[in-house]
């Protein structure tokens, strides 16, 4: 079978072939490795119930031999008995290895109790050797197998009586000769409960103890403990079963544990077979798997190649191209979906390209005027309609409109303005948003009319709400009797919230200049009116800055600017005393400094206003000298603001050309040529220019006098000219 070498490079391919590959081979890994620790598990569990019993009857059996033992120990003992005095070393037994007769304080000494033991088990030790009992006398340490000694008085009812011992045979006890009952291949420990190694047949007892000696070991689920690690090279794993031989009725001695073990290994040899066996079913599953899923991708890479070649194309616009797929399955489904999706986006992005234009138009006008202009326009190019009109409704209120009209052919033009029938304004206002006139809802003939719609088959319109009142007439007319689609409908809706954002900023924006500027002009005659002699002045003074600025060349943001702080520019003022600003005389020092402070004044009164911070060099400035004598810093040159250094000029044309109570009104030809002669000392030689300029243009020094300030009823002669000059320098400080 060939493969298709795209199935290499597909990221499809690579997580089909993965998803179908886990499908298959996960779930029989899991099965298998769950089987095989099932098995295994139940072998572990089965082996340790068997070892679990073998060391149960190794244990009886150990018993059993120990009473054997102790029955031929008594016999031994009673023959001793008889024979007081004889040779220990003359006594024999077939399970003894070795007796010892042991006679005065030392043979009590051996069956004395424990130090450890209580005054109960020494009673109770006592009683058992009145008995004539036997006891497993305490173990000597140091030895790999530690001996098992039976000991017994001689006379159970003289305490002072000798003691017997005898030293149990090891091959009889431990069943060394073949007689234990031990699995074969199992090895087996005895321990008493000291964990001390009794006998051992393996070199594991001690880690055997561990695991079954300690509380903290952790058990199987039924409760027995099987499994534990042997410290050795290649750290073999035995499972093991034990169980508590109990010696204290018989022997006054403390349990053995007896603990019978077996290598993990080879309780788990009957599934070692598995091992081999369930990676070649895995693998046989792997390849069949990998053809049963190279087929499929097969069949189904060719009509994913096809869309994924058709998307490309739609990122790129290539709204023309479509998809041929004919698999009679949900392939074809979806190439036909992506096909009509593509003509939809074809015609989305054409409305989306002519209505953004349209829309970037408004929203960057934010003048009324110039929003509505736009919008017509727009309207009447997008939907190439053969008429669009505008009605715009006046927002003082007075339901007074007028409409601008454009045509195809013909540019955009206001008509008259109009009142709105109160029947109509009341109509518009109860349109739902999204409706539209003359397709959802019926157009009126009034609305036709002032529309300009004469002649049209088909009349839509669209009203615009701000404030909960009529503010706009969005309108288009086709000559012919067709209707726009449901797409365009939308877009018109869409225009027409468009427009009222746009035309609302425009009006607020209007609002607040108009706010602006109305603030600051009450502030200039609240400054004005404190003196009759200053009536005005604020006024005039930005007239005639503002056109100085002009022909300096300033831009209209920067003129805006010299226009607001002009009218600012003596607000400071406010904190200068009546009486000091209309003296007569001249000022003392004192005086003088007071009146030159209110530039200080004014910065502090505009200070808290963010809005006014631009303006501040201009009202702080206004009084400083191009060449650095002027006050309150001395600023020089370019350092002063241009703004301000505008507004020096026409503060000083103004305050010279009329009269103030210390001084009377200088001609104004006479202030022109006193401001030519402080040029480059007082005043910019660039700024004095324009204001030359603009003193020519007017066509002399008399009609500017009479065009910004009507001063032609002063007289004037030199030497008064000259003494105001010097008097109104001296009260401005240079």
């Amino acid at each position: 079978m060939k493969i298709d070498r795209r199935l290499f490079k597909s990221k499809l391919a690579h997580r089909v072939f993965l998803a179908f590959a886990l499908c298959a081979l996960v779930p029989i890994l899991i099965v298998g490795v769950v089987s095989y620790r099932s098995v295994s598990d139940q072998l572990v569990n089965q082996a340790a119930l068997r070892l679990r019993s073998a060391s149960k009857g190794l244990g009886l059996s150990l018993y059993e031999r120990l009473l054997f033992a102790e029955t031929e120990f008594s016999s031994v003992s009673a023959a001793a008995l008889s024979k007081s005095g004889a040779d220990s070393s003359k006594f024999r037994a077939v399970r003894f290895r070795d007796f010892q007769v042991i006679r005065g304080d030392h043979g009590i000494a051996v069956l004395a109790a424990d130090p450890t033991e209580g005054a109960f088990e020494r009673r109770q030790r006592e009683a058992h050797l009145a008995r004539g009992g036997s006891i497993l006398l305490p173990l000597a340490t140091g030895a790999d197998l530690i001996p098992v000694i039976l000991g017994r008085r001689l006379d159970p009812d003289n305490p002072a009586s000798e003691v017997v011992t005898g030293e149990l045979d090891p091959a009889y006890l431990w069943g060394l000769d073949g007689g234990n009952s031990v699995p074969a291949g199992a090895e087996f420990c005895v321990l008493d409960h000291d964990g001390r190694v009794i006998y051992g047949s393996f070199g594991g007892c001690l880690d055997a103890w561990a695991a079954f000696g300690g509380d903290h070991v952790a058990q199987d689920e039924a409760g027995i403990r099987t499994v534990f690690p042997v410290a050795s090279e290649d750290d073999e794993v035995f499972i093991a079963g034990h169980w508590d031989l109990f010696l204290g009725a018989q022997f006054f001695a403390s349990d053995w544990m007896v603990i019978v073990c077996e290598p993990r290994d080879s309780v788990v040899r009957p599934i070692e077979r598995w091992r081999v066996v369930f990676p070649a079913v895995v693998m046989l599953v792997f390849w069949v798997v990998l053809l049963m899923i190279i087929g499929a991708i097969r069949k189904n890479l060719d009509p994913i190649d096809r869309l994924r070649e058709a998307t490309v194309r739609l990122a790129d616009r290539d709204f023309d191209f479509q998809v041929d797929i004919k698999s009679g399955d949900e392939f074809e489904q979806l190439a036909d979906a992506f096909n009509n999706m593509s003509v939809r986006l074809r015609r989305q992005f054409a409305a989306l390209s002519a209505t953004g234009k349209i829309h970037r138009a408004i929203l960057s006008s934010l003048e009324t005027d110039q929003v509505v202009e736009e919008a017509v326009v727009g309207v009447l190019n997008y939907f190439e309609c053969d008429r669009a009109a505008i009605i715009v409704v006046d927002p003082g209120g007075e339901s007074t409109g007028r409409t601008m009209v454009a045509s195809e052919g013909s540019g955009p033009e206001f008509r008259d303005d109009y009142v709105l029938n109160s029947s109509l304004v009341s109509t518009l206002e109860r349109v739902q948003p999204g409706l539209v006139l003359g397709h959802d809802l019926p157009i009126s003939l009034e609305l036709e009319d002032l529309l300009a719609m004469d002649g049209m088959d088909t009349v839509l319109a669209v009203p615009i709400m701000a404030r909960g009142r009529i503010a706009a007439v969005i309108g288009l007319g086709l000559a012919e009797n067709r209707e726009l689609p449901e797409d365009d409908l939308d877009h018109l809706t869409q225009l027409a919230d468009q427009f009222a954002v746009a035309h609302s900023n425009a009006t607020m924006l209007q609002e607040v200049n108009d706010f602006s500027l109305g603030t600051l002009e009450a502030l200039a005659r609240a400054v004005d009116a404190k003196s009759p002699w200053t009536a005005g002045h604020s006024e005039r003074v930005t007239s005639l800055a503002v056109t100085i600025g002009t022909a300096y060349g300033l831009d209209p943001f920067e003129i805006s600017k010299l226009h607001r702080g002009a009218m600012l520019h003596d607000i400071g003022k406010l904190g200068i005393s009546q009486a000091l600003l209309d003296k007569k005389g001249r000022l003392d020092s004192d005086e003088f400094n007071v009146v030159r402070s209110h530039t200080e004044i004014g910065e502090r009164i505009l200070e808290p206003i963010g809005a006014f911070s631009e303006l501040m060099p201009i009202v702080t400035q206004h009084h400083e000298r191009f060449d650095g004598s002027g006050y309150p810093i001395g600023l020089a040159g370019s350092l002063i603001d241009i703004k301000a250094r505008i507004l020096a000029v026409a503060d000083v044309y103004d305050a010279m050309t009329n009269p103030r109570p210390y001084r009377d009104s200088v001609a104004p030809s006479e202030v022109v040529e006193m401001i030519r002669e402080q040029s480059g000392s007082q005043f910019d030689p660039e700024v004095v220019d324009a204001f030359i300029n603009v003193i020519e243009s007017s066509g002399g020094y008399e009609n500017m006098a009479i065009m910004k300030h009507d001063f032609s009823f002063f007289t004037r002669q030199g030497k008064k000219t000259k003494r105001a000059w010097d008097d109104q320098e001296t009260r401005r400080g240079t």
